[in-house]
């Protein structure tokens, strides 16, 4: 799998995981009671897992461009002993 393809799978995912909290906001809003409501709502608001999630995420792009910046090299480098 190449670097682009990582970083396109990267960003899906980060679609994906934006869908599925407007859903289960959606979800929540129509089956919790209000008490229910508002400590899921305070729970959302502070948003320290989501947010977390997201900086995994924005973390594995970052590594995956400096995986892909090493791997170049190393190919540059490769290079240049094949040719020595």
């Amino acid at each position: 799998m190449t670097i682009e393809q990582r970083m396109l799978i990267i960003e899906k995912d980060q679609e994906l995981l934006k869908s599925n909290l407007a859903i289960l906001n959606k979800t929540v809003n129509r089956l919790l009671s209000e008490s229910e409501k508002e400590a899921f709502k305070k729970a959302r608001d502070e948003g320290a897992f989501i947010s977390a999630m997201i900086e995994v995420q924005e973390n594995i792009k970052a590594q995956t461009l400096k995986l892909a910046s090493l791997d170049n090299r190393v190919g540059k480098l490769e290079k240049r002993i094949k040719a020595a």
